[in-house]
């Protein structure tokens, strides 16, 4: 016994609890895309050079489709891209990536008839051969990617001819 005549308690004496510190509150998550077309993306942030960032409400088989219009451009030149230009109307991912593939055949074209009647243009030619691979292949990776590509010469022909 104590002092006061109190029989001691068995319980444990309490003990204060630690606080804790406020928790921040959560990021708010970025606002979804509302266009099929994300023409307020600049080029360039996309997975290659002249490309918009990637669109990820763009189905797969339109992705597939556009991505078969470049590679298909390197065996059948300009019939590819305007076989899957006629038959994309109501696709516009599709119908934008014939339409920049049609343009860039028909702009080689050309510049290839040039180098064959000049003499200079036959050492040219496979350097021209060079640089369409490789804009087709940036081409193919940004369908493939689900991004926007305008090629840097046939960008704007493409856009004004097909208005895509």
């Amino acid at each position: 016994m104590d002092e006061n005549n109190t029989p001691p308690s068995n319980e444990p004496t309490p003990t204060p609890e630690p606080e804790t510190p406020p928790t921040p509150p959560a990021p708010e998550p970025a606002p979804a895309a509302t266009s099929a077309y994300p023409r307020d993306v600049p080029a360039g942030k996309g997975p290659v050079p002249w490309s918009s960032a990637p669109d990820p409400s763009i189905p797969s088989d339109q992705k597939m489709h556009a991505l078969l219009c470049w590679v298909l451009s390197l065996f059948a030149s300009f019939i590819a891209p305007l076989v899957f230009l006629l038959i994309s109307k109501d696709k516009p991912f599709v119908y934008h990536h014939a339409a920049q593939c049609l343009s860039l055949a028909i702009v080689t074209t050309v510049i290839a008839i040039i180098c064959i009647v000049t003499c200079v243009g036959m050492v040219l030619l496979p350097f021209l051969s060079l640089a369409v691979l490789a804009v087709v292949i940036m081409g193919a990776i940004a369908a493939n990617a689900g991004s926007h590509f305008d090629p840097p010469l046939t960008g704007k022909i493409s856009k004004s001819l097909f208005k895509a």
